[in-house]
């Protein structure tokens, strides 16, 4: 038996296939996105190398790290303070692609609540951050 065809009334939308072309330009906005946003960047925790303060009754240290070329500070922070020691960190956003294995010292600022006087500074991981004279 033959049944009706039937038909979508007039003012009906009918949905498409999503093409190719509209497939890609979506992908190549998210991705765009992504590098804009600086979803294509990571961010890592880094050694200080050095520090230095005005004086020792200073609050406010600067803090000396190695990055690559097109790699920034983020920020520095201080991480604890105790009567003889002052344990700071500093983080980096690392640019992707490959540069060649060039250092470059960046500087960052932290405030201690107590002025550094004589206390040691070292990283996270207990290795020592040389005083820049």
């Amino acid at each position: 038996m033959h049944s009706p065809e039937r038909s979508a009334p007039r003012n009906a939308v009918r949905a498409r296939p999503t093409s190719r072309s509209t497939l890609i330009a979506l992908v190549v906005a998210g991705i765009l996105g992504m590098i804009l946003s600086g979803c294509g960047n990571d961010e890592r925790e880094a050694d200080v190398h050095a520090w230095r303060a005005e004086s020792a009754t200073a609050t406010v240290l600067t803090l000396v790290v190695v990055t690559g070329p097109d790699d920034a500070v983020v920020r520095g922070q201080v991480v604890s303070e105790s009567d003889t020691d002052v344990v700071v960190a500093a983080t980096v956003r690392v640019a992707g692609g490959s540069h060649g294995a060039i250092g470059v010292l960046r500087e960052v600022t932290v405030e201690l609540s107590e002025p550094i006087g004589t206390r040691q500074v070292s990283n996270r991981d207990g290795s020592t951050v040389e005083k820049q004279q």
